[in-house]
């Protein structure tokens, strides 16, 4: 699960960076230009906004369930084995 999470994590940052590196190539102006009016886009700063948290709580709902499946309170029964050379097999348990 977390090497999945991993490569999807690889796979959005390479996408933020390529959109970035687009964005800089292809609104790229001379020196000698005055500045544009901007236009706000609120469609565009609520997108802006929720995506983030949509990652979020998407990566999130995975790692809270593998947290709860892997619960320390849950009873254990871990057990080791020995044998001595010359003496008696040892098990012991933990709880």
């Amino acid at each position: 699960m977390y090497l999945t999470l991993l490569w999807i994590c690889f796979g959005l940052a390479a996408a933020v960076f390529a959109v970035m590196l687009y964005s800089i190539a292809a609104f790229q102006q001379p020196p000698d230009t005055s500045p544009a009016k901007q236009r706000h886009s609120k469609l565009l700063e609520v997108l802006w906004a929720i995506v983030p948290i949509v990652i979020l709580v998407g990566m999130a709902v995975p790692a809270v369930k593998a947290l709860v499946w892997t619960d320390p309170a849950a009873p254990s029964t871990a057990c080791r084995s020995a044998t001595a050379p010359a003496g008696p097999d040892v098990k012991e348990c933990f709880p």
